[in-house]
């Protein structure tokens, strides 16, 4: 399946966005949280978003994470990963 099926109806989420070694290489988030990809996916299904993992996808920019995760569309991209950030913050605490 290729990530283009998704356009419209789906939100991919990279692990980069957690886990990147800087902005430069996708990081949106403050470091330290480093989520691996089954909490991603866990945390998805809690919130309800119907998490599809494609494990053989890469980043573009960072290489070294493999896997991401499409989820289903309900908020603006920026919304839906701030969601899955302060779940993540919420769920370590």
């Amino acid at each position: 399946m290729s990530i283009r099926d998704f356009k419209g109806e789906r939100i991919l989420i990279w692990p980069s966005y957690f886990l990147g070694e800087s902005r430069k290489f996708g990081r949106r988030f403050p470091k330290g949280s480093k989520p691996s990809l089954e909490e991603i996916v866990s945390i998805c299904k809690n919130l309800g978003l119907d998490p599809e993992e494609l494990r053989d996808k890469q980043y573009p920019r960072s290489r070294k994470i493999k896997g991401v995760i499409a989820v289903r569309k309900v908020q603006s991209k920026r919304n839906t990963l701030k969601l899955i950030f302060d779940a993540i913050k919420k769920e370590r605490k």
